[in-house]
């Protein structure tokens, strides 16, 4: 969807010369997904660098030496990790930009500013040393710190971003903090593009319900992510309501093993091998509900379909990322996509 995001933005803020720029690591499923759309993108310049573990960082100073070359007006990411904010230290831009890549937006935004009351912005400790828990590995990630930092200056380079203003261009409601600009992006292209393709509102009872990396943001067990989909299932059967899983393309090995042990006359398994909202768009009928657990494509399908019925099933899970999934839960309310709590 970042993708799709990128492109309203685009046309949004009418750039008329764009320069676009992937960055591919070896997660296989993301870069099948991103070599389907990346070919169709109508831009002037199109950059990809391929990254491999043993020369990443003579890749980041050499792409950000190219970048270089150019003066920006708006330059748009869609991640704030550190090696971003290090290619956005030595770029001449006018104004940075976040755009929507799932409900990370929410989250950065109440790190950036959870400490308001002291009337400044939150300076961002890198993830990876937020992950260190023992003094090993805060030695060897201080170790690659230097010797990155050492490399960034031989080639006259800054190495990190100390003084910024991030403004956003997003789907979510964000309460607005000293000079940021908070733009809403109404999908406005995409209800331009697909204007003509005429809905049907499907008559069989089913629900798509979205598949999400659970391992991956709450470290939830393969065998835990079952017992909450058998309780899903459970809550539609009783209504007499199948389930279309629309599989996501970053699942586990251990997770698609038990979506598929689940397979049954109540429980089918799609593989789209695209973003959710544009098999929706694509698609003869409006479905009868969209579900999720807690995903950003139902934000994305309200605001595509406003009458379509989505439901958020709440998960009652301890994690590190409890407050961000406490944040997507109240923007979920707000938006009065009805909250569901899965009983033991």
């Amino acid at each position: 969807m970042q993708l799709l995001n990128a492109e309203e933005a685009k046309y949004h803020y009418v750039s008329q010369n764009s320069l676009f720029v992937f960055l591919e690591f070896k997660h296989e499923r993301d870069i099948l997904a991103l070599n389907k759309y990346k070919d169709a993108l109508e831009c002037n310049q199109l950059v990809v660098v391929k990254f491999t573990n043993i020369k990443y960082i003579d890749q980041d100073i050499e792409l950000i030496q190219y970048l270089r070359k150019y003066t920006y007006e708006n330059v748009f990411i869609g991640y704030f990790s550190t090696r971003i904010r290090q290619y956005l230290a030595n770029l001449d831009y006018l104004n940075m930009i976040l755009i929507d890549d799932g409900t990370y937006t929410l989250a950065l935004h109440n790190e950036l500013y959870r400490g308001i009351d002291n009337k400044e912005l939150s300076m961002l400790k890198t993830f990876k040393l937020r992950n260190k828990k023992n003094i090993i590995s805060k030695i060897i990630y201080y170790k690659n710190y230097f010797l990155q930092k050492y490399a960034f200056l031989k080639s006259g380079l800054i190495f990190e971003l100390t003084n910024y203003q991030l403004n956003f261009f997003t789907i979510y409601n964000l309460e607005q903090y000293f000079d940021e600009r908070i733009t809403k992006n109404t999908y406005s292209v995409l209800h331009k593009k697909y204007s003509n393709n005429k809905k049907i509102t499907q008559k069989e009872k089913f629900v798509y319900f979205l598949g999400q990396t659970l391992h991956k943001s709450l470290g939830l067990p393969a065998d835990s992510y079952k017992t909450y989909l058998l309780k899903v299932i459970d809550y539609y059967k009783n209504k007499n309501i199948k389930i279309k899983y629309i599989s996501h393309r970053s699942e586990s090995d251990e997770y698609q093993k038990i979506i598929y042990s689940l397979k049954s006359d109540y429980f089918y398994i799609l593989n789209i091998h695209k973003s959710f909202e544009l098999y929706l768009l694509e698609e003869p009928f409006i479905p009868f509900c969209v579900a999720s657990f807690y995903s950003s494509a139902l934000f994305t399908s309200k605001y595509l379909y406003p009458s379509l019925v989505v439901e958020s099933f709440v998960l009652e899970v301890q994690s590190k990322n409890r407050e961000d999934i406490t944040l997507i839960y109240k923007a979920l309310e707000k938006e009065n996509i009805r909250l569901i709590r899965l009983l033991d």
